[in-house]
C-alpha cells in the first residue's frame, strides 16, 4: 500500500499540470482551557494543489507535543502518567472528489523522540510567559522513524434548510495504520450557517484527510460572507498509540492504553471570499486507564483559497 500510495502522489506531482488551491496554517493548544498536558501542542502548515477538476494534492509539515499533568514537579509518578513526547513530520496526501463523496490517501513520515527537541521548545515557551519549567523530559519516548499510512472516505449531505439557514452533515469513516497510531474511526460532522457549507468539514492536526476539499461544483471565492456553527462526533477503536504504548522496537516509558475513546467537539466558522477562520473546541473521553480526566484542547486555523 505504501507503494501504490507513493506512486499516486508523485507520479501527479511530476507529470500532472498542478494549480495551487489552498494554503492554511494551524495551531491547536489547551491553554484555552487553563491546562497544559496530554496532546499539549501542536502546528502545521500545509498546502492544497489541484490536478484536475476531481483530483487534488495535499503536502504539509506539522509537529506535535504530548506531556503528563504534573509536568512541573519532580516525583511525577510516570508508570501512571502519559509518557513525554514530541512527534514531527511531512505528509504528502492524495484526494478524490466524485460529486459529494471524498476518498482520502495520507503518507506521513516523520521523526518521534529526542531529535525532535520539543523539549527545548516547551521550555523557551515557558520561560517566555512565566509558566514552571517542565520536569521529566529525559524520560521522553525514544528517537523512532515513524511510516504511517491513512485513509478516509466522506460523505456529503445537504439537509433541509430551516428559515434562511442552511445546514449540512458529512459522514465519514476510516483507518490509520503504521507504527505511531493504528486505529479505525467513523464520524459524523453537522454545520449550520447562513449560506450552503461548500467542504467537507473542519480540519485538525490529526491522522485524516485534509478536510477543506471544496465540492466539485463549489466556487471558494466567492465575495459574500458566510459563517456557520459545527458539531462534530468520532468514536474510535484504538490498537496502538505510540504516545500511549512507547516505542515499538525498543524499550519506554508506556501507559495501558483504552482500546475505545469517544472524541467530539463544536466550532465556528467564518469565510469571506478567499479567507477561511475556523475555531474548533475538542473534547476526548480518557485515553488510559490511569487517567483521572477528560482531555480538551482548541484548534485554530486560517486559510487563503487561490
Amino acid at each position: 500500500m505504501v507503494k501504490v500510495l507513493f506512486l499516486m502522489v508523485f507520479s501527479s506531482l511530476l507529470f500532472g499540470e498542478l494549480t495551487l488551491k489552498q494554503a492554511m496554517i494551524q495551531t491547536e493548544n489547551d491553554a484555552d482551557f487553563r491546562t497544559d498536558r496530554d496532546y499539549t501542542y501542536g502546528s502545521e502548515i500545509g498546502v492544497l494543489l489541484q490536478k484536475d477538476p476531481s483530483t487534488y494534492i495535499s503536502l504539509s509539515v506539522a509537529h506535535q507535543m504530548f506531556t503528563p499533568n504534573d509536568f512541573d514537579k519532580e516525583d511525577v509518578d510516570l508508570s501512571k502518567e502519559r509518557p513525554y513526547a514530541g512527534y514531527m513530520y511531512v505528509g504528502g496526501g492524495y484526494h478524490k472528489v466524485q460529486g459529494e463523496v471524498l476518498e482520502s490517501y495520507n503518507l506521513q513520515i516523520g521523526f518521534v523522540g529526542e531529535s525532535v527537541k520539543m523539549d527545548e521548545v516547551q521550555k523557551i515557551i515557558h520561560s517566555i510567559i512565566g509558566s514552571p519549567e517542565p520536569k521529566g523530559w529525559e524520560e521522553q519516548i525514544g528517537d523512532e522513524l515513524i511510516v504511517q499510512i491513512n485513509y478516509q472516505k466522506k460523505y456529503y449531505q445537504q439537509l433541509k434548510q430551516i428559515g434562511s439557514f442552511k445546514q449540512s452533515v458529512v459522514y465519514y469513516g476510516g483507518f490509520d495504520l503504521g507504527n505511531a497510531s493504528t486505529k479505525v474511526s467513523l464520524g459524523c460532522f453537522y454545520s449550520f450557517g447562513n449560506k450552503k457549507r461548500e467542504d467537507f468539514g473542519v480540519s485538525r492536526i490529526d491522522y485524516k484527510s485534509y478536510n477543506t476539499i471544496p465540492l466539485q461544483d463549489a466556487d471558494p471565492k466567492k465575495k459574500t460572507h458566510s459563517y456557520s456553527v459545527n458539531f462534530w462526533i468520532e468514536p474510535i477503536g484504538v490498537v496502538r498509540d505510540i504516545f500511549l504504548d512507547g516505542n515499538s522496537f525498543k524499550e519506554s516509558r508506556s501507559v495501558e492504553k483504552n482500546s475505545f475513546v469517544l472524541k467530539g467537539g463544536f466550532g465556528l466558522s467564518y469565510r469571506y471570499g478567499a479567507w477561511s477562520v475556523e475555531y474548533v473546541r475538542t473534547y476526548s473521553t480518557k485515553e488510559f486507564k490511569t487517567q483521572s480526566y477528560y482531555h480538551s484542547y482548541g484548534s485554530f486555523l486560517v486559510g487563503y483559497n487561490f
